[in-house]
């Protein structure tokens, strides 16, 4: 059975694909929750560009894709904030740096950035807390997760919710492998290569 997306992603998914080729689906996003594009639009609709044009090497898979991503990201139960939260603390351990530099919900603030290698700041809840912890692990070293992660996020998320995250955190880490791997990334937005012992800490503080 193909995946059924809400009105809301149906009409974003379309927006994306209208506006691909000029590569303004970052400008989009951030015009529908009243943000300022980020600063370093430039590279991030350059491997926005980039990434249509190696998908559509695959077309058929393309068009199954991009409703799955957009679903999975905009229709979960998860809320904006937590799902923008996930997204972060797997790029701040990865270091991936197009990642690191856009901002997909005015949720988020930079204090909460800031908190994400020590999760136990002030501006984070007990279960954003529980995701940045477990969304650190996921994307530095799987091995690391543990049946606690699973007790402290049952905690303050249904079985549902704990699924969507698993989801979300696969796709947010698998697409940033691609991104770095394929050297989609404009050169003035590089991914530079981990630095071990900062992707130590970040475990460690996790």
């Amino acid at each position: 059975m193909p995946h059924r997306l809400s009105g809301a992603a149906h009409r974003r998914l379309a927006h994306v694909d209208q506006h691909r080729r000029e590569g303004s689906a970052l400008a989009l996003h951030a015009q529908d929750r009243g943000r300022p594009v980020p600063a370093r639009r430039p590279a991030v609709h350059a491997a926005l560009r980039a990434l249509h044009g190696l998908l559509g090497n695959a077309p058929e898979h393309a068009e199954r894709f991009f409703p799955y991503y957009f679903g999975i990201w905009f229709d979960n139960g998860l809320g904006p904030r937590i799902t923008e939260l996930a997204r972060l603390a797997i790029a701040n351990g990865t270091q991936c740096q197009l990642c690191l530099a856009v901002r997909y919900t005015a949720e988020v603030g930079e204090a909460d950035v800031a908190a994400l290698p020590g999760v136990d700041a002030s501006t984070l809840t007990p279960a954003e807390r529980a995701v940045v912890r477990f969304a650190t692990h996921f994307g530095n070293d799987h091995h690391q997760v543990t049946a606690e992660h699973f007790e402290d996020l049952q905690r303050h998320f249904s079985d549902e919710q704990i699924t969507e995250l698993l989801l979300w955190s696969a796709m947010a880490l698998g697409l940033g492998r691609i991104l770095k791997v394929a050297q989609l990334v404009d050169d003035s937005c590089p991914l530079p290569a981990r630095d071990g012992s900062a992707r130590t800490e970040t475990i460690a503080a996790a």
